[in-house]
């Protein structure tokens, strides 16, 4: 894996970014009429993010607009195993959870 700058779309448009990643492995992957869906695991493999991009840059709106429990679960349902590269911007994960109080009856 390895990091560089580049830019990062959004929907305000392109935001430069110091520390894009790049990974070239096997990845849960599908591609749909509208959208790419990847599951990208964390390094314990416990936990992982999903990812649905829009295939048309001024798509995230609709797609937003359009999310579903039932839609996410389809699309996770055919993802299959095969080799992408991915560019995204390097993050962080936090695993802490915050207690709170039991709700009173």
């Amino acid at each position: 894996e390895r990091t560089y700058d580049d830019t990062f779309r959004t929907p305000s448009g392109d935001v430069p970014v110091s520390m894009m990643s790049e990974s070239e492995q096997d990845f849960l992957f599908n591609s749909f009429d509208d959208v790419s869906v990847l599951r990208l695991p964390y390094e314990d493999r416990e936990v992982s993010m999903v990812l649905v991009l829009p295939h048309e840059d001024d798509g995230l709106a609709d797609l937003e607009a359009s999310l579903t429990p039932h839609s996410v679960d389809d699309w996770v349902d055919a993802l299959y195993e095969d080799q992408v590269i991915v560019h995204i911007p390097t993050h962080q994960q936090d695993r802490s959870a915050k207690s709170h109080p039991p709700i009173p009856r």
